[in-house]
């Protein structure tokens, strides 16, 4: 099989609220500018943790293959930027000290200090059990098919 190159990187816009007519299961960051907010659904493997319910992140020493160590905490930081169309996407020039429009949680000068997030460990995860939106289209294809052997 030759390479494959996959971006896992870049984060996907839309609207995560299962509720919206507009959404997208597969969305990682939505702006709720009427409610000020902002949603990011970040995997925890783009942020090198291997078990987040044990608190355990793959080792950054490349010497050490895929083992993986303890960790306290995350730090955070978040930044907005106006975005320059005729560069790809990447932050325009607003003439300051920094392009940032907004940020989480302090700047320092031109740094956005980080805020520490921890939680506590577990055995069994929370959830939600919900159809996911191509059930009714797969249920209605299974419904009309013909399953008769045809041998």
């Amino acid at each position: 099989m030759p390479f494959e190159a996959v971006e896992t990187g870049k984060l996907r816009y839309g609207n995560g609220n299962p509720e919206s007519e507009a959404y997208d299961s597969l969305t990682d960051v939505h702006v709720d500018a009427a409610g000020n907010r902002i949603e990011g659904r970040i995997p925890w493997i783009l942020l090198n943790i291997a078990d987040p319910s044990t608190k355990r992140r793959i080792a950054t020493d490349w010497s050490e293959g895929l083992s993986t160590v303890a960790f306290d905490y995350l730090t955070v930081s978040v930044g907005t930027f106006v975005p320059d169309a005729a560069r790809d996407g990447r932050a325009a020039d607003i003439g300051g000290s920094t392009n940032l429009t907004d940020h989480l949680p302090e700047r320092d000068g031109s740094v956005v200090r980080p805020a520490e997030y921890t939680w506590d460990p577990w055995d069994r995860p929370a959830y939600e059990e919900r159809l996911k939106q191509s059930y009714h289209i797969l249920r209605d294809q299974y419904r009309s098919a013909d399953l008769t052997d045809q041998a």
